[in-house]
């Protein structure tokens, strides 16, 4: 019995130094933490010939979230995604774009405050919404009058890219980063290149504020 209470209490000694190692080092940098924000861009998108050329309006918007695990106090390792949506229209007419894509890789902090870098792999599609408008000339006779008009129609449909695998470099100013705060913002940005099958690819040039808690 002396036995078993004697490795008790050195598995509760252990247990409790590794507690308190945790909590210290928690108060410089989370262990896990979770970021979701806002972002905005410039894709420059590969060669696709049946692309519809739409630039009256345009606006861009998405969302970038990730989670991370500390491996050391300067070192996180990364599992997260982006989606991007780009929409173009002009009128009834519309060439909508949704690109998506999941990665996984590290962030690392060179010691220049809360400046960070991350280098990952990614993984993700492309999926377009097209609607493009044709006038077809037609004509009527009207009392032996014959007259020319023009016939509005419209086609709408949609297509994906090939999955493919790309990488993302990205770099953010982290306010959460080496302080015992639980809510923190972070600033930055992300370039991220993706294979879209046939020698194309997808150029994603973004900027982000995340919210880190």
């Amino acid at each position: 019995m002396k036995k078993f209470l004697f490795l008790d209490k050195r598995l509760l000694t252990c247990a409790a130094f590794i507690f308190i190692s945790i909590a210290a080092f928690a108060e410089e940098d989370k262990i896990v933490r979770t970021d979701i924000g806002l972002t905005t861009g410039i894709p420059v998108y590969g060669k696709n010939d049946d692309a519809v050329s739409i630039e009256e309006s345009r606006g861009i918007f998405g969302i970038t979230s990730d989670i991370s695990f500390r491996l050391a106090n300067p070192l996180r390792f990364l599992i997260g995604a982006d989606v991007t949506a780009d929409l173009m229209f002009d009128g009834s007419d519309y060439n909508h774009h949704l690109d998506y894509a999941g990665w996984a890789g590290i962030r690392f902090y060179p010691g220049l405050g809360n400046l960070a870098f991350s280098i990952a792999y990614a993984i993700g599609s492309r999926t377009d919404f097209i609607c493009e408008s044709d006038f077809e000339k037609k004509k009527l006779a009207l009392n032996s009058v014959e007259y020319e008009y023009y016939e509005k129609s419209s086609k709408a449909w949609s297509e994906s890219t090939a999955w493919g695998n790309g990488f993302r470099i990205g770099f953010d100013y982290d306010l959460l980063y080496n302080n015992n705060r639980r809510v923190a913002p972070a600033f930055g940005g992300y370039y991220r290149c993706m294979p879209r099958g046939n020698n194309n690819w997808d150029n994603i040039f973004a900027v982000y504020i995340n919210l880190g808690f």
